[in-house]
């Protein structure tokens, strides 16, 4: 396979395999308080010491480039139906770091909305546990009825329990980060 192929095909072919499997697919990155920021005290700890720690190094600085990608994939997916993303309206779906909760510590959303914004685009959010949030000096307020809005792109981020999701099967092309749809619905795999 090339560089650039798509994680859920690899993914989809390693779960062929008989003995024990646990898939994990890429999302917009690592939220919350913890695994974003816990590493971070080891290698202050394992730099003070001079010790050389690549693999933590790695996987740190891939977790901190997930959101920028995903914005960047938004990007693509807005020209791909010759949209510029100045004046597109994206809307992202969910903007806690994980189901369930209205935590946004760390939330991968909060980056992609601030990066969208920043390229042009007109953002809004929907998230029934986060009704109110702030970005750079705006207050932004979760939209109630998401369905009633003609978007040009949904970036679903975080899809909370009992979420209904039907009304994105008939209009608005969407960006998934969380792999609940086909890859052939979204159109890019992240």
């Amino acid at each position: 396979m090339s560089s650039h192929s798509d994680p859920r095909q690899v993914i989809e072919a390693a779960a062929t395999k008989p003995y024990g499997f646990m898939p994990f697919r890429p999302g917009a990155g690592a939220g919350g308080h913890c695994i974003p920021c816990d590493p971070h005290y080891l290698l202050w700890q394992l730099r003070a010491r001079k010790v050389a720690s690549p693999l933590v190094d790695a996987a740190m600085a891939a977790i901190a480039e997930r959101p920028a990608r995903v914005a960047g994939k938004a990007r693509d997916a807005l020209a791909a139906r010759g949209l510029g993303t100045t004046g597109s309206r994206v809307l992202v779906l969910g903007v806690a770091y994980k189901p369930g909760v209205s935590d946004l510590r760390e939330s991968p959303a909060l980056e992609i909305i601030d990066l969208l914004t920043a390229w042009g685009a007109s953002v809004a959010y929907t998230d029934p546990l986060v009704p109110r949030l702030e970005r750079r000096g705006t207050v932004l307020h979760s939209v109630d009825a998401p369905e009633a809005v003609d978007w040009d792109l949904v970036v679903v981020h975080t899809v909370h329990p009992g979420a209904a999701l039907d009304w994105l099967e008939r209009g608005p092309a969407v960006l998934d980060v969380t792999h609940r749809f086909p890859v052939a619905a979204t159109g890019a795999a992240v």
